[in-house]
């Protein structure tokens, strides 16, 4: 085999049995595709396309040392696809969305096993990454490993139509597009620095998910172990629940009947805090459960809660803990004392200018 010259590798069934090993230097393909077996390439990897497996039942593994980077150029079917019972090994992946003529596919139905995982696409060629059934896990035992996902990326973790659930084991960092996160998904940490996450319902398990800006959406049934928002936009899209919830900054977007279940965990409120809640009118703004079973609160005097219906009008409503619940409840009118002070000091001002 000639290094640095680009070919395709076809490897049959008949090849079950055996390892092909490259212990050279870095290897370019255009395309991998082998239905049964084991290759291992010592060093890194360039390539358009990987098919390791083509049925359910097929065994193929593909084992790098080094980096594999999976450039979708030239290639017109799935970028990259992992099937049920084959394994994709290698010390760091990277997978290039930008192709000159289609939109890639990164599909994992089997495991995937790195230390770095890194996803990107172009405003012109977005790309796509998706784990229905399959595994993405750190190489490395006992030491977490990340997966990236850049701008004009959208990723869906899980799916409806699973045999298994999925499980992402790296910790996820979004910097842009689009992070779904679906019916059936395990995820680890996730760390939003720009774009959008979505929790979809049903969701087994995430875990802390914190948003340093973007936007992360909680829709009905979501489950979340913690949540800590520094900035950008939190929207609430049903009731859900979470572990300890920290709110240091950003917007709150709550519809009225929508509460998150902080499940005896602490609320731990910052003071640029500001929660929306959208209603059809502003006739009943007493009493809506914002969150509940809760265990300690922390900073409530600091929240700012605001009502706005459907035309754009607008109404300010102070909140209240109330049997392990923040509610919202009217602004207190000023006592008597309070209005008596105020009198003192305007007439106090009155004397002065005389």
């Amino acid at each position: 085999m000639n290094i640095n010259m680009k070919n395709t590798i076809f490897l049959s069934s008949l090849l079950a049995v055996c390892v092909a090993t490259v212990a050279q230097a870095d290897e370019i393909h255009e395309e991998i595709f082998f239905r049964s077996g084991t290759k291992k390439v010592e060093g890194n990897l360039t390539v358009n396309r990987v098919q390791l497996g083509e049925y359910a039942g097929d065994v193929a593994n593909l084992i790098v040392s080094g980096k594999t980077t999976i450039n979708s150029n030239l290639s017109k079917g799935n970028a990259c696809q992992v099937q049920a019972t084959s394994t994709l090994e290698s010390d760091e992946i990277e997978f290039i969305c930008a192709t000159t003529n289609y939109t890639k596919t990164f599909s994992i139905l089997g495991t995937v096993k790195t230390n770095k995982f890194i996803v990107s696409g172009t405003e012109e060629f977005p790309g796509t990454f998706t784990i229905t059934q399959g595994k993405l896990v750190s190489l490395s035992e006992g030491t977490p490993g990340i997966l990236q996902i850049g701008a004009n990326v959208t990723a869906h973790a899980g799916g409806v139509f699973r045999v298994t659930p999925c499980t992402i084991g790296l910790h996820t960092e979004v910097n842009g597009g689009t992070f779904n996160v679906n019916k059936g998904a395990t995820m680890a940490d996730i760390t939003l620095n720009s774009g959008n996450v979505n929790v979809l319902s049903e969701t087994e398990s995430v875990g802390l998910i914190t948003v340093n800006n973007g936007s992360l959406s909680l829709e009905e049934a979501a489950i979340v172990s913690d949540v800590t928002m520094n900035d950008g936009t939190l929207n609430i899209l049903g009731d859900v629940q979470t572990g300890a919830l920290t709110l240091n900054g950003g917007t709150i977007n709550f519809s009225a009947d929508s509460a998150i279940d902080l499940g005896k965990e602490s609320l731990i409120l910052g003071d640029k805090v500001m929660i929306t809640l959208n209603v059809d009118t502003l006739d009943n703004t007493e009493g809506v459960v914002l969150f509940k079973n809760m265990g300690n609160v922390d900073g409530l005097d600091e929240l700012t809660v605001k009502f706005v219906d459907a035309n754009g009008a607008t109404k300010e409503a102070a909140v209240a803990y109330s049997n392990g619940s923040v509610v919202t409840a009217a602004i207190p009118e000023p006592t008597t004392a309070t209005l008596s002070l105020l009198a003192l000091a305007g007439l106090a001002v009155r004397r002065r200018r005389r």
